[in-house]
């Protein structure tokens, strides 16, 4: 699927391919320019944002995802979210400031600068070499639906949750996969407002009415259970980070679904990073700059 940047959509979908990590070591990292262009930045509607999302996986329970969590932000989620969250086997925080060296050596930042193919475009991924993480650019509109598929589809999931009481509910979907429903807010105060929704896409596409804009349009599409109380919501300014993984002690959770794999015979655990690259500043505010933060 290709999407151009001044194209009005309804919905963006990223086909991910989830690969093997490397392993990290200690210290900080600060992101800034790798190289100086005597070219401007390239320009964006005035209500656009644009985000890089990184699509990696390590050996499940692996320590370096441990040690990496000491250095994010849980508590940027509200108390209440977070234990909904961790109760159905997701864990997620915010990174601000200086890239911890565990993710900066998973990532394998490096010098080499977006082109302006990938700022306007979004593209199938293609066969990376294993060893590598993906890394997608994507510019979009407020409010504008994007869809990050989490894991591969499932013949056949026992979709289990626990409720506000701890009670197990659950259900058995067929052809089922684990989605993310991502919508991106600009505020006047340059930072974005970043909202995640898991969803249960299952079942055949088949042809659906789907309200949208005060309209009813029809389209191929599957069915879903939309996970609304476990909605994940914070604010990022320009280079803050969100990371969602889940939590390797709670086996078969709704988070285990959504972020495990096995490959090779070896059980893998897999990680979303979602990083603010750009956004439109409010014109009340900062005199209507381009606020970037580029990744090295």
């Amino acid at each position: 699927m290709r999407t151009r940047s001044g194209a009005k959509l309804h919905e963006v979908t990223l086909h991910v391919l989830m690969l093997v990590l490397p392993v990290a070591a200690g210290g900080c990292t600060q992101l800034q320019v790798g190289h100086k262009s005597p070219l401007s930045p390239p320009i964006m509607n005035t209500d656009s944002v644009a985000v890089d999302i990184f699509f990696v996986r390590v050996r499940y329970a692996d320590p370096i995802v441990e040690k990496l969590w000491k250095n994010v932000d849980e508590q940027a989620i509200s108390a209440e979210t977070r234990k909904e969250l961790y109760r159905n086997g997701f864990r997620t925080g915010r990174i601000a400031g200086p890239l911890p060296p565990e993710l900066a050596d998973l990532l394998r930042l490096t010098d080499a600068p977006l082109n302006q193919d990938a700022l306007e475009t979004i593209e199938e991924p293609g066969h990376d070499a294993e060893s590598a993480p993906v890394r997608r650019h994507l510019q979009t509109k407020p409010h504008q639906r994007a869809e990050l598929l989490a894991s591969s589809v499932y013949d056949e999931l026992p979709l289990l949750r626990r409720d506000s009481n701890g009670q197990v509910i659950g259900q058995t979907v067929y052809r089922a996969q684990g989605v993310f429903a991502m919508t991106l807010s600009p505020k006047p105060d340059g930072t974005v407002c970043i909202q995640l929704v898991p969803e249960v896409h299952y079942g055949e596409p088949r042809v659906q009415p789907v309200a949208t804009e005060g309209l009813v349009r029809w389209e191929m599409r599957r069915d879903r259970i939309v996970l609304n109380d476990l909605t994940i919501k914070l604010d990022l300014a320009p280079g803050d980070m969100l990371v969602v993984t889940c939590a390797p002690d709670q086996p078969g959770s709704l988070g285990g679904r959504f972020f495990t794999v096995t490959s090779s015979g070896k059980r893998e655990q897999k990680l979303i990073a979602i990083r603010l690259s750009q956004v439109q500043n409010n014109p009340n505010f900062q005199g209507n700059a381009l606020a970037t933060a580029q990744l090295r």
